[in-house]
C-alpha cells in the first residue's frame, strides 16, 4: 500500500530491541520507493507516489521506528523511478527505472545525472558496495523469464561525490553480468 516499511536486522548493524523484522509506518504517502542512507547521518529518503517528488523522511518525535515527510524536492525526472537507492549517508539518491534509466541526484550540489542501461532487460533494483554498482533485472529468454545481476563500478562523478576517488583514476565502467562476466556498450 506504499504506507509501510518492513525493518529487518542486518549483521553487524543496527538491531531492533526483540532482533527480529518490525514493521513502521511511513506517513504521507503512499510512496512508491523507499532507501536509507548509512551511517548515522544517512537520512531516509522515498519518492512519494503520483507526483513522483523526492521526500527526505524523518523520525517522528517520541516514536522512532515512525517516519514523517521532512524535506520535499521536486524531482520530473523520478516519475518512472521504481527502485531507490542511498548512496553513503545521503551524498546522492540513485534512482532506476524498469526501463534501465539510472538516475543520480547529488543531494550537496543538487546535479542530476543519469545512464542508460540495457533496454532488453526489465530492471527491478539496485544496491552498492565497496566501489561498485549491482542491478538486478528480468532478462527475456527462449525458455522464460531469467534473473540476472549485473555490476559495474561507481562512475568517477559518483565516486567523487563519495570522496572515494582511487590513485589510479580507474574510471566506471560498462555494467556486466555477474553470472557471466560479458560486458555491453550502453545506449
Amino acid at each position: 500500500q506504499g504506507r509501510s516499511v518492513l525493518r529487518c536486522p542486518v549483521e553487524g548493524g543496527p538491531r531492533s530491541s526483540s532482533g527480529s523484522m518490525n514493521t513502521s509506518a511511513v506517513y504521507g504517502g503512499p510512496w512508491r520507493a523507499l532507501a536509507s542512507g548509512s551511517g548515522s547521518g544517512g537520512a531516509a529518503w522515498a519518492i512519494r507516489e503520483g507526483s513522483g517528488s523526492l521526500v527526505e523522511m524523518q523520525p517522528r518525535a517520541g516514536a522512532a521506528s515512525e517516519l514523517l515527510p521532512r524535506l520535499q524536492l521536486s524531482a520530473t525526472s523520478a516519475a518512472n523511478v521504481t527502485a531507490l537507492h542511498a548512496l553513503g549517508a545521503s551524498v546522492a539518491l540513485l534512482g532506476l527505472e524498469s526501463g534501465g534509466r539510472l538516475h543520480a541526484w547529488f543531494l550537496q550540489t543538487a546535479r542530476h545525472s543519469s545512464w542508460q542501461l540495457p533496454k532488453a532487460t526489465k530492471w527491478v533494483g539496485l544496491c552498492s558496495a565497496k566501489g561498485h554498482l549491482f542491478f538486478g533485472g528480468v532478462e527475456r529468454a527462449r525458455e522464460g523469464p531469467r534473473f540476472s545481476i549485473w555490476q559495474a563500478l561507481l562512475t568517477p562523478e559518483l565516486r567523487a561525490a563519495l570522496d572515494t576517488a582511487s590513485v589510479d583514476g580507474a574510471s566506471g565502467s560498462e555494467p556486466s553480468r555477474v553470472d557471466h562476466g560479458a560486458s555491453f556498450a550502453a545506449a
